[in-house]
């Protein structure tokens, strides 16, 4: 096995172990945390995120990824890009502290003011481990990153359920939310050292902003249109509809997580390195583009036959609503994922600006459907709007991203229509078993492995993957 193919198969590897465990230990935490607060404070969460996700972004500013693209880096480069993180995260969080009160009163929860300005205190402490993480990205080392993630939230995790034992409410999700940004940057201080004499330079910084100014405008809009539903159900319907469909979108987040971590961290570092090599790139591309959505077509098509099942054994019967939340989602979470690592191609080839493009095109088509959903009340428009604005942009980063290749692959759009097929006909025929036989609660799951069978077998089959030469390629990088 090349150097290469092993370091992103064992990068791989550490990285899904690492995620997996990050996202094992948040569903654990989330399930206990569900039973004990109400769907009212996980909308009140919902809002905040919103705020503090979105801001998350800019103080990113988009260099992380120029940083990693870059084939030499300097001291000068990383503490530049401290700097400026450190600064916006500094200018935000006192616009936060300013303007919480009228955002508080925009949803009629006085609350929301001081969880919102609590909750800001995140972005401050963020500024402090990005550049430390994109160090061991690009030096591959994603078991260190996992080890260090994984400690954190379990720590955070387990103060924040005693707290919400001892009856501390929504205080308890805020503080595991900081305290889990705090554990993470004193850790990485502590066990990868500092950064020296911090210089700002000009040149650097005007170097890396040209690349990340894309590709922040383009997460930025990506992210506010992600998360901008539960802003329009707090304001247009209600704080407890909020909750039940950011409790639904978490779920069904984790997996896209995954591939949005993996791609941005291990599958990136790698590919990038193969960008004077337009073949070579194909072809790996092509691997992992497929792997990827095998297992999340998997994960899609069992969490919308579940949904309802999954919903009410994970959390409790107060929380079935949000089972019609997943079922869309569940669709969404798929196209997302293949959007994720098709963006890859943009950004090797440093074509970023159509990612914008494709951004606004998308958003338009929400903004549309959200102003439609809103305007007649309706949950429907609102919520299939989102599946319609994903499925186009779906659509245009698959154009647009082999067009900067400069070739179309007959086989790629028969292996999506295959994933898709043995999905929807997985879907048919399974809910319509569990209907027929009137199969509720846990006797329900005892398709799952069957469901797991056919699917194994028809991606195999179908010549979409071959799973078999996969598990020998895995089983070589641990020799």
């Amino acid at each position: 096995m090349t150097s290469l193919k092993k370091n992103i198969v064992l990068g791989t590897i550490w990285s899904i172990i690492g995620q997996f465990g990050y996202v094992g230990v948040v569903l654990v935490t989330n399930i206990i945390l569900s039973r004990i607060l109400s769907p009212y404070i996980f909308g009140q969460i919902g809002i905040v995120m919103f705020f503090i996700i979105l801001f998350n972004v800019l103080v990113e500013g988009g260099m992380g990824g120029a940083l990693i693209r870059k084939k030499e880096v300097s001291s000068q480069d990383y503490t530049t890009v401290f700097i400026f993180n450190l600064l916006i995260s500094l200018i935000l969080f006192f616009g936060l502290f300013i303007f919480a009160g009228n955002i508080a009163a925009y949803y009629r929860d006085s609350n929301l003011k001081n969880i919102l300005i609590v909750s800001g205190l995140i972005l401050i402490f963020n500024s402090f481990q990005l550049v430390h993480n994109i160090k061991l990205t690009r030096e591959l080392k994603f078991k260190k990153k996992s080890v260090y993630s994984l400690v954190s939230i379990i720590f955070a995790s387990i103060i924040g359920v005693k707290m919400a034992f001892n009856g501390f409410g929504v205080w308890a999700m805020v503080f595991i939310q900081l305290l889990n940004s705090i554990f993470v940057s004193i850790i990485l201080w502590i066990f990868e050292g500092g950064l020296g004499k911090l210089i700002f330079s000009k040149e650097s910084f005007k170097e890396l902003i040209g690349f990340g100014a894309n590709t922040t405008i383009a997460l930025m809009v990506n992210t506010g249109f992600e998360n901008i539903y539960q802003l329009v159900l707090g304001r247009y319907f209600s704080i407890n509809q909020v909750g039940l469909f950011y409790q639904a979108k978490r779920l069904m987040d984790m997996p896209s997580t995954v591939v949005a971590v993996t791609g941005s961290g291990v599958i990136y570092s790698a590919i990038s390195k193969l960008q004077d090599e337009k073949e070579k790139f194909i072809v790996a591309f092509d691997k992992i583009l497929f792997t990827y959505l095998s297992g999340i077509g998997l994960i899609s098509t069992l969490s919308f036959i579940y949904s309802k099942e999954i919903m009410v054994f994970l959390y409790g019967s107060k929380w079935e609503g949000a089972s019609y939340y997943m079922k869309i989602l569940s669709v969404v979470t798929f196209l997302y994922s293949a959007n994720i690592i098709n963006e890859l191609i943009f950004k090797v080839f440093d074509k970023t600006k159509r990612i914008v493009q494709i951004m606004f095109f998308r958003n338009f088509v929400q903004l549309v459907t959200i102003f439609l959903g809103a305007y007649f009340h309706n949950l429907d428009i609102l919520i299939y709007g989102f599946f319609l604005a994903i499925f186009t942009s779906f659509l245009s980063y698959f154009y647009l991203s082999r067009k900067v290749l400069g070739i179309f692959k007959k086989e790629e759009i028969y292996n999506f229509v295959k994933i898709v097929s043995i999905s929807v006909f997985l879907i048919i025929i399974f809910n319509f078993g569990i209907n027929i036989f009137q199969m509720k609660g846990l006797i329900a799951f005892i398709f799952v492995p069957v469901i797991i069978v056919i699917y194994v077998f028809g991606i195999q089959y179908l010549k979409v993957l071959d799973i078999f030469s996969q598990l020998r390629l895995f089983v070589e990088s641990r020799k």
